[in-house]
């Protein structure tokens, strides 16, 4: 899924991993230590479908740590998984 910044959603899947109570909670993977903001703004076409609203997410890296990056987005350390 892109938009015509070529924003890309690495991965969206409907499974009950990264869903809660069927609100997508939308991932991305990036390969970099320290993601900025931006790395999230793909995540914000999911709320351009009417009547859908992105829970939580996420963008899995090379960080150390788990933390807030965007409202409830996240970064998410790969040792996590």
């Amino acid at each position: 899924m892109k938009n015509s910044d070529c924003n890309a959603l690495s991965m969206l899947r409907s499974s009950p991993a990264i869903t809660e109570k069927g609100t997508p909670c939308p991932l991305g993977m990036k390969k970099h230590i320290d993601p900025p903001e931006k790395d999230m703004d793909a995540f914000d076409l999911l709320d351009k479908i009417p009547g859908v609203r992105h829970g939580p997410g996420g963008v899995i890296c090379l960080y150390d740590r788990l933390v807030s990056l965007k409202a409830s987005d996240r970064v998410i350390p790969i040792n996590y998984l």
